[in-house]
């Protein structure tokens, strides 16, 4: 024996896994019939281990083998067939087998493979193909070899085969587990974090594969070979980022001309899976390529992420799907730490969303009591007869393992304030803060409950509640003030923030003896597509700031206090810092009208009142009077009637008819929104 042996028989020493092919081949040695293995899988994954295990098995069952690796010779077909037929003595009574490793490498071979090599090889040959790719559909369906091809694809590692695999490599039992997390199985992957390991001592295992760059730059290398252009290179991103790529999204998202030609070139490669709903990838390749663009390319990320998150939450699917599109927009976030500790990854899908039945109540009322607390079991009752469709139950093989309730109301009615003293306290903050307005609703999280998690994320409750307060923020019209109550010792402040929603104080209260914290986002202020930014800075790198209530209250004017602000604002809208104290910053009419902050904000609505005016040669005098005098700054109203061509008495009077036109059109704006008023 040499060098070379010894350095083999250390490194079968260290193989681990695919037990189950191993035996399966051991089997076919065993029998005298024929086989083309074509065994694949991304790079790193272990295929040309497993070939040289096997033909080490193969040898030792008094096999002819030849080995070729199709990286080391030259890859024209005399070449290869050089390399393996003046290997094989045909006259010689044992079975052969052929290994041909990296067949990938060598170019367009395989119609050389199917239609010279494989009919010049004695009977009865085992061939053993590796490769990132599955064979062509030619080879699959040719009806000569067909019968004899089998597709053995390979995943990562099992946890068990995984954590031997880091053991032998020398990582700490109790950094193995985490190790596997991160590393998907892949023992490649597995190998590099352990080096990294073992580099630093006492170090501790990246909780993301972004924090640790040599991996990252080592499997991406791996994982894929080459990058025509940029189209493809986004292809790439677009199908790292989302659940599942589909063929409208590579039309939408990359050149429409080449979305077919692309969308298949994506379901090639060796880390892809071509599933019913679109396209995924291996887990392992979606991180490493969403980590290399997040670290290398920040703004190429956030684009990225943006236009996904168009794509997904466009208006037509969202009106299809909600549940799908909530789904897939989540999914977008599910690297911010906080999201990934909020969810149970393990248990979804895994769970039965439905309604109330008949029969659940003794189960919800046993919940609310261990997490709620007892005396909280009436305010379940008081809410299961008054909005039995805000309940939501979660079963697992028929028994309910937690529950969510979400309200919706316009005004509370006297009875759910008195038994209620959560909605009482909330619907105290709204009153403050500026009460809905017609066609408005104020939206609360009532009840969020797991048999095993109580009120803390982890849990299939909390999948559940996170898809449906997605959906139900994207979807509900007139949402107001929006509201989550829950225990102080289960109220996971961290999640509250990253989807800001801040704590309010004055609606602290207690149910019995337990002490209830409410959070509050008033969507009149932080509208959904601001909210839908903030979210892609977030998930982009963005610091999670907590989330606290720096806005003015809304205030409620009455009409003849509204016009009296509307005629101030109007008087200073050519000095805009007098504007910074007029009450109508607080108002529905200027929070729910143009983005800006303060004056500017005021400045172009009092403006986009005026514009809405209706064009009556009735009324026309009256618009020209206040455009000439505040909209474009007269010196004084004698010069304004002087340009207007009137007597100042008849411009006085035109000019109030005016002011009380604008007047009029935002006082409907404040109390029926804008799409609503005529």
């Amino acid at each position: 024996m040499g060098l070379y042996d010894d350095a083999m028989a250390v490194a079968h020493r260290h193989f681990v896994g695919r037990q189950e092919e191993v035996a399966r081949f051991r089997l076919l040695l065993g029998g005298s019939e024929p086989r083309v293995w074509w065994v694949f899988g991304p790079g790193g994954i272990g295929k040309s281990r497993l070939l040289s295990v096997l033909a080490e098995e193969a040898t030792g069952a008094g096999c002819r083998v030849v080995t070729v690796d199709l990286r080391s010779i030259d890859a024209s077909t005399r070449a290869l067939a050089g390399a393996v037929l003046e290997r094989i003595d045909t006259d010689q009574p044992e079975r052969v087998v052929v290994v041909l490793d990296s067949f990938d490498s060598a170019g367009p071979i395989e119609r050389w493979l199917r239609v010279e090599l494989l009919p010049a090889l004695p009977s009865q040959t085992l061939v053993l193909i590796g490769s990132r790719r599955v064979p062509s559909l030619e080879l699959r369906s040719d009806p000569t070899w067909s019968a004899l091809l089998e597709l053995i694809p390979l995943r990562g590692l099992s946890s068990d085969d995984g954590h031997r695999l880091l053991t032998l490599a020398g990582v700490p039992s109790d950094l193995a587990p985490k190790a596997m997390e991160l590393g998907h199985g892949h023992p490649l992957a597995l190998q590099l974090l352990a080096e990294t390991l073992l580099n630093h001592p006492g170090g501790v295992v990246p909780e993301a594969i972004n924090e640790a760059p040599d991996v990252v730059a080592a499997m991406l290398g791996r994982l894929i070979d080459e990058v025509p252009d940029d189209q493809h290179r986004l292809a790439i991103e677009l199908v790292s980022l989302s659940r599942m790529t589909t063929r409208s999204m590579i039309r939408e998202l990359c050149d429409q001309a080449g979305a077919e030609q692309l969308y298949e070139w994506l379901a090639a490669q060796p880390w892809i899976d071509r599933l019913s709903e679109g396209l995924c990838p291996h887990d392992l390749a979606r991180e490493v390529i969403e980590a290399d663009l997040y670290n290398n390319d920040p703004d190429r990320y956030a684009s990225a992420k943006r236009a996904l998150r168009n794509h997904i939450l466009d208006p037509v699917r969202l009106q299809e799907d909600p549940d799908r599109c909530a789904e897939n927009y989540l999914y977008l976030h599910r690297r911010r730490s906080v999201l990934r500790s909020a969810w149970d990854w393990s248990s979804f899908g895994q769970t039965e969303a439905t309604g109330v039945r008949v029969g659940d109540r003794d189960a919800l009322a046993e919940l609310v009591a261990a997490s709620y607390g007892p005396a909280t079991v009436a305010v379940l009752d008081h809410w299961l007869e008054r909005q039995p469709h805000g309940f939501i139950v979660l079963r697992s093989l028929g028994d309910v393992i937690g529950f969510i309730t979400m309200l919706v109301f316009d005004e509370p009615t006297s009875d759910d304030l008195a038994a209620d003293p959560s909605v009482a306290a909330i619907w105290r903050r709204a009153q403050r803060r500026g009460p809905p307005r017609l066609g408005e609703t104020v939206g609360l999280f009532r009840f969020v409950c797991d048999a095993e998690a109580g009120t803390l994320p982890p849990s299939p409750t909390y999948n559940a509640v996170t898809i449906l307060a997605v959906r139900y923020w994207l979807t509900m019209e007139g949402l107001s003030l929006d509201y989550v109550v829950k225990p102080r010792e289960g109220s996971f402040e961290p999640m509250m923030h990253y989807v800001d929603f801040h704590p309010v104080d004055d609606a602290v209260h207690t149910v019995g003896d337990v002490e209830m914290v409410v959070f509050e986002h008033d969507w009149r202020v932080v509208p959904l597509e601001p909210w839908l930014d903030r979210m892609v800075k977030l998930e982009s790198g963005a610091p999670i700031e907590p989330a606290t209530d720096r806005t003015p209250m809304l205030v409620s004017l009455d009409e003849s206090a509204f016009g009296e602000a509307v005629r101030s604002a109007l008087r200073d809208l050519s000095q805009p810092a007098r504007l910074a104290d007029n009450p109508l910053l607080a108002s529905r009419v200027v929070r729910e009208g143009p983005r800006g902050d303060g004056p500017d904000r005021l400045a172009e609505t009092i403006r986009e009142g005026f514009a809405a005016l209706d064009e009556h040669p009735r009324t026309e005098r009256a618009r020209r009077a206040v455009e000439r005098t505040y909209l474009h700054g007269a010196v004084t109203q004698e010069a304004a009637a002087e340009v207007l061509g009137m007597a100042f008495s008849t411009y006085r009077r035109h000019l109030a008819r005016g002011i009380d036109l604008l007047v009029h059109r935002l006082w409907q704006w404040e109390l029926y929104g804008r799409s609503s008023a005529g």
